[in-house]
């Protein structure tokens, strides 16, 4: 099959992103071939640089639903737009169009492309479905209910990443939607051998604990939280070290809060890295204090690479695997987490539980079988706006 996959192109640093790569390789490894749509933004040539060595790449003057100044609202009734997606679609002649959306209300035009592409089958995945209203966003009410009416008139088969996702994005859609678990690529085990060679990589104390974050320093990511629970946790074990690996519009403000703790290089932020497995490999614990997020691939890149996490609650219940594993935990058991640190004994269990769970569950074959399933269906239905398409809820 020829898949091309359509980004909403709100950057190239976010976890939909790297999905798009994960997905991209996981096809080609059973036998597709893949291309990339985006804008031609300068903020997603990071993307489709990394893409190039996957497939072809085809770059538009689309602008990102952040972009408009009416955000949603000019973005879902912009007809010329959604047409002209459609035929710049068409000419790449693929056998299906994947659409990828961060949440609800972006690419509402890539919506109605996939209503004119005539016999091309055609499906979305939508990462979170947090309303605007839930995210306090301006006119809130109208940008949901415009995004509810694009989702149900669009009639495409819609994905969710996690099961929570799935429940919110069929009561939004109103049908039932698919859930295909995001997935990674199964790391190497990391022995002591790796662990102390990506720490003289990286400059760091070949002894003291070391906890890692990996993400946006925005406030959906709840930074100060990573630094409270650090700086809590080193009232116990002064050695301790923290790292939040990534950047973003609250870098100045972490800093601050990191300070104010009195840890001086003990909290620190390293900006974003080219070698994130490194830090990983570095690691004993992953700390992720995200508010909400649909299944973040960091958590389960930490989780590939044998480390035990602390998450939020609600993250936990983003997907019934994750609250049965010992190998995650919730951060109001903090002192489980505070425990790993300093029991190795407990800390390699907890590990090797998290990656066993994540190659059983959570891996790039097991997603891009799915979504390569859905396809097939598509295709074969002919087109999925058609009565006669039928997707399969994946339980």
């Amino acid at each position: 099959m020829k898949i091309l996959l359509a980004s909403s192109s709100s950057g190239s640093a976010g976890g939909g992103e790297f999905f798009l790569l994960y997905l991209a390789r996981g096809l080609i490894d059973l036998g597709h071939e893949t291309g990339l749509w985006c804008s031609e933004h300068e903020r997603m040539d990071g993307l489709a640089k990394r893409f190039a060595a996957l497939g072809e790449v085809v770059r538009s003057p689309y602008p990102n639903t952040y972009d408009r100044r009416s955000r949603s609202l000019g973005a879902a009734f912009d007809r010329a737009c959604s047409k002209r997606l459609a035929e710049e679609w068409r000419s790449w002649h693929p056998d299906f169009v994947h659409l990828n959306k961060q949440n609800l209300e972006d690419g509402l035009e890539l919506l109605g492309a996939a209503r004119q592409l005539g016999g091309i089958p055609a499906a979305a995945t939508v990462h979170i479905t947090q309303s605007a209203f839930f995210l306090g966003a301006e006119f809130a009410r109208l940008r949901d209910a415009v995004a509810r009416w694009k989702l149900r008139r669009s009639n495409l088969p819609l994905v969710a990443v996690s099961d929570r996702r799935r429940e919110e994005l069929s009561a939004w859609a109103g049908r039932e939607a698919l859930r295909i678990y995001n997935g990674v690529p199964v790391a190497t085990t990391t022995d002591e051998a790796d662990r102390a060679a990506a720490r003289a990589r990286l400059g760091l104390d070949p002894q003291a604990p070391l906890v890692v974050t990996v993400g946006r320093l925005v406030a959906q990511k709840e930074p100060h939280l990573f630094v409270q629970t650090v700086a809590q946790w080193r009232r116990d074990l002064p050695s301790l070290q923290a790292v939040w690996v990534g950047d973003g519009d609250l870098r100045q403000v972490f800093d601050a809060e990191a300070g104010a703790t009195g840890a001086g290089e003990g909290i620190r932020c390293v900006g974003w890295q080219d070698q994130v497995g490194d830090w990983l490999r570095a690691a004993d614990v992953y700390l992720h204090t995200a508010r909400f997020e649909g299944l973040p691939l960091a958590l389960l890149e930490a989780m590939a690479h044998g480390l035990p996490c602390v998450v939020r609650d609600d993250i936990l219940a983003e997907a019934e695997p994750l609250r049965g594993c010992p190998g995650l935990v919730s951060l109001d058991q903090a002192a489980e987490g505070f425990a790993w640190l300093a029991d190795a004994g407990q800390r390699s269990a907890a590990g090797a539980a998290a990656r066993r769970l994540q190659q059983e569950m959570f891996s790039v074959e097991a997603m891009a079988r799915e979504y390569a399933a859905l396809y097939r269906r598509g295709i074969g239905s002919n087109h999925p706006d058609s009565p006669r398409f039928q997707p399969a809820t994946t339980a």
